[in-house]
């Protein structure tokens, strides 16, 4: 309980710039997301430089960590999962798959749910979706790296997903 607490404090002080907070979340979890990355990979290169992708990411997404949907390690290795099923699509040239709505929504209201995501994520989707960029194209056109891409598109599809009731409703906590 302690360790997660403490997680939690890093998060949030990486929230607000504190460089050394990453620096000893870096020195708590690496070993663990280098040992997953590694099994994932079976490459020590490759496996190095997810590690260095995965803490890249949490610095840079820090402030939109949820404490109620996993906790820290849990997070990072989530990270590294993402990456890896990344590094294993091969080709970051590779235009990403098409999403299936497994609900009968309208176009309007899925219109209604992108505009409601902050602006970065829907620039990534508008991208990667309607301009059918690739990832790699995505990402030189923001001059953000490649798994940035990748974690911005999967947090947009979360908060869609979270936004559509079992009827395809926009939620109500969502409209604004």
């Amino acid at each position: 309980m302690e360790e997660m607490e403490s997680d939690l404090v890093m998060i949030r002080r990486m929230a607000r710039g504190d460089r050394a907070a990453l620096e000893e979340l870096y020195d708590r979890h690496a070993k663990k997301v280098y040992g997953l990355a590694l099994r994932l990979t079976g490459s020590r290169e490759t496996a190095g430089r997810m590690t260095v992708d995965v803490f890249r990411s949490a610095w840079e997404h820090a402030w939109i960590y949820r404490q109620e949907s996993h906790q820290v390690r849990t997070w990072l290795l989530k990270m590294c999962r993402v990456l890896a099923d990344q590094n294993n699509e091969g080709d970051p040239e590779r235009p990403p798959e098409a999403v299936r709505l497994t609900l009968p929504v309208s176009g309007e209201r899925v219109r209604e749910a992108v505009d409601r995501l902050p602006k970065k994520q829907r620039e990534i989707l508008d991208l990667l979706y309607f301009r059918k960029m690739t990832r790699k194209q995505a990402a030189g056109e923001l001059d953000e790296p490649i798994p940035t891409v990748t974690l911005r598109t999967h947090s947009a599809f979360l908060k869609l997903r979270r936004n559509f009731g079992r009827r395809g409703q926009v939620g109500e906590a969502e409209r604004g």
